[in-house]
């Protein structure tokens, strides 16, 4: 069983013991943090939407780096893990999804 790292945080931001919402880009809707990599979310309903966003790596603060990160209806984190990838495999993960249509 994984073991939530989360640590609460502002809403639409997600934190844990190597990993964050990195302030930069776009606000994430009403939210007023930054850290979204596009102006609104790539998905959403009434109970949560998924967000591509920027990552501060902890140890490396200076990679450039990526997660989707899904949050409830008030902004905060539902996912307890963190997968966090660079650009090229951010491209490669775009190419993949483009795929799956006819």
């Amino acid at each position: 069983m994984p073991v939530d790292h989360r640590i609460n945080a502002t809403p639409f931001t997600c934190q844990n013991r190597f990993f964050e919402t990195k302030p930069e880009g776009h606000a994430h809707g009403k939210g007023r943090f930054k850290g979204s990599v596009f102006a609104g979310s790539l998905y959403a309903d009434s109970d949560r939407s998924l967000w591509l966003e920027h990552v501060r790596d902890r140890k490396n603060p200076d990679r450039e780096a990526f997660w989707f990160m899904w949050y409830d209806a008030k902004g905060y984190p539902e996912v307890p893990l963190s997968g966090v990838f660079d650009r090229m495999a951010a491209e490669e993960i775009a190419k993949t999804l483009g795929t799956l249509l006819p």
